[in-house]
């Protein structure tokens, strides 16, 4: 046999193969789910002809995706107005006002914040300047003893 006629065996065996992994990967999750489920897929693998459990589950979603989208648009529909009356005037009027005055408070509480970053920040400048000085105080009375006792000597 050449090579030409071996490589169109193995794709016509290629084509008619239901080992592919998706086939597999749905058996080996049968036998996880339940022992039956997983040996009546490998027997649906074996016997059956063309199976291909992903194509099929697509065709599947593909088939019913339009209604189940309709059917899901009609009920997100019939939801979203529901206590909401956008022409209601008095409620968009007391809306924006409730709005105003969470914008205002939030501004409010950023400036607090803002205040006390400052004030903790000053602390921490000041307490370094202070340890800072009590260290070169130590210093300076350090040095003041070693002078004393060079002068003893």
């Amino acid at each position: 046999m050449s090579d030409s006629q071996n490589k169109e065996k193995f794709t016509k065996y290629k084509g008619q193969s239901n080992w592919t992994f998706p086939n597999i990967a749905f058996m080996v999750g049968g036998f996880v789910i339940a022992a039956p489920v997983g040996i009546a897929t490998a027997a649906w693998l074996a016997l059956g002809k063309d199976v291909n459990i992903g194509r099929t589950i697509k065709n599947t979603y593909d088939e019913y995706s339009p209604i189940a989208k309709e059917k899901f648009d009609d009920l997100k529909g019939s939801w979203s107005h529901k206590g909401n009356n956008p022409d209601n005037a008095a409620y968009q009027a007391y809306k924006a006002e409730k709005q105003a005055e969470y914008t205002e408070e939030t501004k409010q509480r950023e400036n607090a914040a803002k205040t006390e970053e400052q004030q903790f920040n000053d602390y921490m400048a000041w307490q370094k300047h202070a340890k800072d000085e009590a260290s070169f105080a130590d210093f300076q009375a350090h040095k003041k003893n070693l002078d004393e006792k060079s002068d003893k000597e």
